[in-house]
């Protein structure tokens, strides 16, 4: 139920995902000369991340979670004293974020369908001074976005709207397509070699119990059968 009144609550969001992460920033006085472009003034390799209130974690597991998540820059003095907290931007703004997914439509890693559960991949990262422009990004699924940030995958476009992605070893994976939906109406017996009618789905089971021992038999029987026949 809480799950439910959470959804209602906040409505469904297709596409790129809600606010996961909150990513901050925290830069000492004398480090840099000017906090404008955080990408270009933060040196991710001299610092270390830290899940809140927990474990340091990987510099490439940081700038996933950081691809596309909020953003916080803070000001502390040597004493660790906090000086200035920044106004929380996104690091793909709303507008962008739209006309990412216009393009995309769900992840591009070939040969993926997903749709939902995907995030804004900066190819080159805003940390080592990319820039959030549709050029340089790229929507991914979960499990992909971790295989090209912590996975050795790689993604490069070529300019024409097309992504290309290579495996760690360097070699690149082909383009796979997604097959086209069936339209209701299309499947037609010789498809899966059985003939179709109102009835074929009409359930004659009428709620006893599973004959185990027989079910068990059937499958022998059906196994024996196709070993004669190979």
């Amino acid at each position: 139920m809480a799950v439910a009144e959470s959804f209602l609550a906040t409505g469904h969001r297709e596409g790129l995902a809600g606010e996961r992460n909150q990513i901050q920033v925290i830069i000492e006085v004398g480090e840099v000369g000017e906090v404008g472009e955080v990408g270009a003034a933060y040196n991710c390799e001299a610092h270390q991340a830290h899940i809140d209130g927990g474990p340091a974690i990987p510099q490439a597991t940081a700038l996933r979670l950081a691809c596309d998540a909020s953003l916080v820059v803070m000001t502390e003095d040597t004493a660790g004293n906090v000086l200035d907290v920044g106004r929380r931007t996104r690091t793909i703004p709303p507008a962008i974020a739209r006309a990412l997914w216009r393009r995309d439509g769900g992840c591009r890693f070939p040969g993926c369908t997903c749709e939902r559960f995907v995030d804004g991949h900066h190819v080159i990262h805003w940390a080592d001074g990319g820039t959030t422009r549709l050029d340089n990004l790229v929507l991914l699924c979960r499990r992909h976005h971790g295989l090209v940030h912590e996975g050795g995958f790689t993604v490069a476009s070529d300019g024409a709207g097309n992504w290309h992605f290579a495996r760690p070893d360097g070699t690149t994976l082909p383009r796979f397509f997604p097959a086209q939906p069936v339209e209701r109406g299309q499947l037609v017996a010789s498809q899966i070699g059985m003939d179709l009618s109102p009835l074929s789905l009409h359930p004659r089971w009428r709620g006893e119990r599973m004959d185990d021992t027989m079910a068990l038999g059937t499958l022998q029987t059906l196994a024996r059968r196709a070993r004669l026949a190979a």
